[in-house]
């Protein structure tokens, strides 16, 4: 993964938080060019997040993946948790919560991810995501970083096709910014 900034390389460190995850893509597909693609007409990805839970079967076959297992980004020796998602209603609304957590060590902390397979290039996306700035429980303080983020295939060094972008939040700071901070880094 190509990043323009150190502080990228942290995005899971403590974990990933996100609620009220609402997402809408209307997109040109991978392989195509803008001027030379035709538009897709309605949504190419719709979904409200209305499932029973974590192990609701329409997830999959909806094409998503609730990360599991161990391994980067994040801290070495931390576990992906899928029982840490919970779906609900807020205000009528479908909701996601992704719950991170650590107690200090690396095999105490719990990241979350939720990605798909399919992967947009050119278009317009559209999430509502709500970072949290407080715990929980517990005190506060940890230099987490909580994202929302788009990528595309990379399939060599320097490829021209490939694109991201990352949303971070650093409620506590890290990175060399001293308070909260929302990142917004465009990679192409």
């Amino acid at each position: 993964m190509i990043r323009s900034k150190a502080c990228s390389r942290l995005r899971a460190a403590a974990g990933l938080l996100a609620f009220g995850l609402v997402c809408a893509a209307l997109a040109v597909l991978p392989g195509t060019s803008p001027a030379s693609a035709q538009p897709v007409v309605g949504p190419a990805l719709f979904d409200d997040f209305d499932y029973t839970g974590y192990t609701d079967p329409r997830i999959a076959q909806r094409g998503w993946t609730l990360r599991s297992g161990q391994g980067g980004p994040g801290v070495p020796g931390a576990t992906w948790r899928p029982q840490n998602f919970t779906f609900g209603t807020e205000s009528g609304n479908s909701i996601m919560t992704m719950r991170s957590g650590t107690s200090g060590t690396a095999s105490s902390t719990q990241h979350t991810e939720i990605y798909r397979q399919r992967k947009f290039h050119y278009g317009t996306y559209a999430a509502r995501v709500r970072f949290s700035d407080v715990p929980i429980y517990g005190p506060d303080g940890d230099r987490m970083v909580q994202t929302f983020f788009t990528i595309s295939p990379l399939n060599h060094s320097m490829d021209p096709a490939y694109s991201e972008l990352d949303f971070e939040y650093l409620p506590n700071g890290g990175c060399g910014i001293p308070g909260s901070a929302l990142l917004a880094s465009p990679i192409k």
